[in-house]
């Protein structure tokens, strides 16, 4: 089974989506789920059907010496794509 980022986005699954900035040139949501302060994740929709999927779980203690979970998320996306993609 394939799928894309509108897994996310359509209500099939749980958990807060909301667009961000392209990845790359390749459209990404930031996902949160209600009550959690600490995890984002960032999917990059890279072909039909696939995503990359950055995952960002913090440690309460030290998640002001990071930046914000979901900017961390998407840093983290980048840094993939552009390996990915061969401009890193």
């Amino acid at each position: 089974m394939t799928e894309g980022i509108g897994g996310w986005t359509d209500g099939s699954k749980s958990g807060i989506a909301k667009n961000v900035e392209p990845v790359e040139g390749f459209p990404a949501i930031a996902i949160t789920r209600k009550g959690d302060q600490y995890d984002c994740y960032v999917a990059v929709d890279t072909a039909n059907g696939q995503y990359l999927l950055a995952t960002v779980n913090l440690t309460p203690s030290k998640a002001s010496q990071v930046p914000e979970r979901c900017e961390y998320a998407h840093q983290l996306a980048e840094s993939a794509m552009r390996t990915l993609v061969g401009g890193g």
